[in-house]
C-alpha cells in the first residue's frame, strides 16, 4: 500500500475578516502534490483574500495553514512569504520593467551559477512557448506571452504550491486557449501543489483535477469536475458551474416526478424533491412529453432550446437542427444527466 504524501498545502478552518465581516469563512481543504485544483466562485467571494492568506501577504484571524509539515500560519506562528515555498502569479503580472523575459525567469534563482540560471530559464520558456521572446522587454511581449513568462518566472525557483489568480483573465478567444494549453502542460509537469483561481466554469473544469466550489467566503462543494457538474452539492453549487434549473419534484413508488418527466427515486427519498436539469439532461425522444419551444440560439456546434414544459420554461442542448420555436418536440429525461436533491 503506497504511503500518504504530506500536503503541499493545508489549509484548517482560515477565517480572514475586513471591519468585522467575515470575507473568508472557516475554509478547509489540502493542495496536493502535483495535481491542480481550481478554485471557482463568483466575484467577491473571496477567492483573492484566501490566496493572499496561503501566500503569506495577509494573516489569518482564525484557523491554520501549514506549508508541508510547517506551520506558517496560525497558533501565533506566522512566516513571511518568501519562507513558505510559495509562488504566487496576481493577475497584474508585475514582470520588472527593466529586464528581459529571460532576466525575468531567472530573477529568482541568484543562489545558481549563471550557465545553470540561464539553463532554467531558458528551458521553462521553452516548455511555455515564449522562448524565441526571451531577449525582448516587458513591453515588447503581448497579453499571452507576458502570462507565459509571469508564470515561467514563478516556476524557476520549484516552488511546492504554486498560486495563479485568474492567469487568463486578459487573453481572449483563441489565445486563451492557446497559453492555457502551454500553461496545464508545463504545471503538469512539476511537482508542485497548483491553484488557479477562476471565475470562468468552462475554464475551470477544463484546467482543474479537482475543484473548489466558493460562495460567500465558504467552500460549498470539493471534488472532480465531473462529481460537482453533475452531482452539485446544492442549488448554489449547481449554478457556479453553468445554467441549471431547478423543478419541483415528488417521490412515490420509486420514482420521481417533475414537469420535464420522470426518474427513478433512490431509496430513502421524498416525498418533496428538487430536480436540478443541465442543458443536456432532456433529448428528444419520440414518446417523451411534449414541450413547446420557445426560444432557439446558435451555439456553434449545438443550438440551446428554451422549452414551456408543464408552466416551467427549461433549457435543452440539441445536436441537430431544431424545430423553429412556436412548435412542439417530445424531450425526455435522462436519470443520468439529473441530480435530486432532497
Amino acid at each position: 500500500m503506497r504511503a500518504m504524501r504530506t500536503p503541499a498545502l493545508e489549509v484548517s478552518a482560515v477565517s480572514k475578516r475586513y471591519g468585522g465581516r467575515a470575507v473568508v469563512d472557516r475554509v478547509s481543504f489540502t493542495l496536493a502534490p502535483g495535481q491542480v485544483t481550481c478554485l471557482l466562485g463568483p466575484s467577491g467571494c473571496g477567492k483573492s483574500t484566501l490566496l493572499r492568506v496561503m501566500a503569506g501577504l495577509e494573516r489569518a484571524d482564525d484557523g491554520e495553514v501549514r506549508a508541508g509539515a510547517a506551520l506558517v500560519d496560525g497558533a501565533g506562528a506566522f512566516a513571511a512569504p518568501e519562507r513558505r515555498r510559495v509562488g504566487l502569479v496576481f493577475q497584474d503580472l508585475a514582470l520588472f520593467p527593466h529586464l528581459t523575459a529571460l532576466d525575468n525567469v531567472a530573477f529568482g534563482l541568484a543562489h545558481l551559477p549563471a550557465a545553470a540560471r540561464r539553463e532554467r530559464a531558458m528551458r521553462l520558456l521553452d516548455e511555455l512557448r515564449v522562448s524565441h521572446r526571451a531577449s525582448a522587454w516587458p513591453h515588447q511581449l503581448s497579453g499571452g506571452e507576458q502570462q507565459r513568462v509571469a508564470i515561467a518566472r514563478a516556476l524557476a525557483p520549484e516552488p511546492a504550491v504554486l498560486l495563479l489568480d485568474e492567469p487568463f483573465s486578459g487573453l481572449d478567444g483563441g489565445l486563451r486557449a492557446e497559453v492555457r494549453e502551454s500553461v496545464l502542460a508545463a504545471l503538469r509537469g512539476t511537482d508542485a501543489g497548483v491553484l488557479v483561481v477562476s471565475h470562468d466554469p468552462e475554464e475551470a473544469m477544463l484546467l482543474a483535477d479537482r475543484l473548489l466550489l466558493m460562495t460567500g467566503g465558504r467552500i460549498v462543494q470539493d471534488g472532480s469536475p465531473e462529481d460537482c457538474y453533475f452531482h452539485p452539492a446544492t442549488h448554489e453549487a449547481a449554478r457556479l458551474l453553468g445554467r441549471a434549473t431547478v423543478l419541483a419534484g415528488t417521490a412515490s413508488g420509486g420514482m420521481v416526478r417533475c414537469a420535464a418527466g420522470c426518474v427513478p427515486a433512490p431509496p430513502g427519498m421524498g416525498p418533496a424533491v428538487s430536480v436540478l436539469l443541465r442543458p443536456e439532461s432532456l433529448v428528444p425522444s419520440a414518446d417523451g412529453i411534449e414541450a413547446e419551444i420557445e426560444d432557439v440560439r446558435f451555439g456553434g456546434a449545438w443550438h440551446e432550446l428554451t422549452l414551456r414544459l408543464g408552466g416551467e420554461r427549461v433549457p435543452m442542448r440539441c445536436g441537430a437542427l431544431p424545430p423553429d420555436h412556436g412548435s412542439t418536440i417530445r424531450v425526455t429525461l435522462l436519470p443520468e444527466r439529473v441530480t435530486l436533491l432532497g
